[in-house]
């Protein structure tokens, strides 16, 4: 048996080479294993159970934009998952009764909420859409028309505003007019 991925087969691109050899509808394990997808899926879902191990599995995830109530503070969550553990992965640390959410923030901002006791995810109204962080220099007052590296501001660009947009992010329309970009 040669070292490839199949026998009669040697080579680093040995297991590229079998594969090409099957027709259409088959592979190398028989007509009944067509979907690699779904095997693929199986197998990574296996893979991060045993390797994270029960306990840091989420409990729901949600995508965003979404706003999350937390312990009594509003939180929002602009972009990708929000994601809630129950218990919090930190054992150790925390209760049983606790939950972890993590979001990406309205200021770009990966955030995760550890100990939090009550919480609720929702969706805000149609005609409401959620907003990233509007910059406190994003103003009317703003009538500068080129950036801080001295390049030309361009209408419809977005800009961040701080280090990595930690300060917000505004879409400009002109001198003096800015406008809230929505989160995605």
């Amino acid at each position: 048996m040669g070292r490839g991925m199949f026998p009669n087969r040697t080579g680093v691109r040995a297991g590229h080479a079998a594969l090409a050899e099957f027709p259409v509808g088959t592979s190398a394990f028989g007509a009944s294993c067509t979907h690699r997808g779904t095997a693929r899926l199986a197998f990574l879902i296996a893979l991060t159970v045993s390797w994270f191990g029960c306990e840091n599995i989420p409990s729901g995830v949600s995508v965003a934009p979404k706003l999350i109530e937390a312990d009594g503070s509003i939180y929002t969550a602009c972009e990708g998952y929000i994601t809630v553990y129950h218990p919090s992965r930190d054992i150790a640390d925390s209760s049983s009764q606790t939950y972890e959410i993590t979001f990406t923030d309205d200021y770009g901002k990966a955030r995760d909420l550890k100990d939090v006791k009550a919480y609720t995810i929702r969706k805000t109204e149609p005609n409401l859409p959620l907003n990233y962080a509007m910059p406190a220099g994003a103003n009317p007052s703003d009538t500068d028309t080129k950036d801080s590296n001295g390049q030309p501001l361009m209408v419809g660009h977005i800009y961040l505003f701080g280090k990595d947009g930690d300060e917000g992010r505004a879409k400009w329309a002109g001198p003096g007019k800015w406008e809230r970009v929505p989160c995605e």
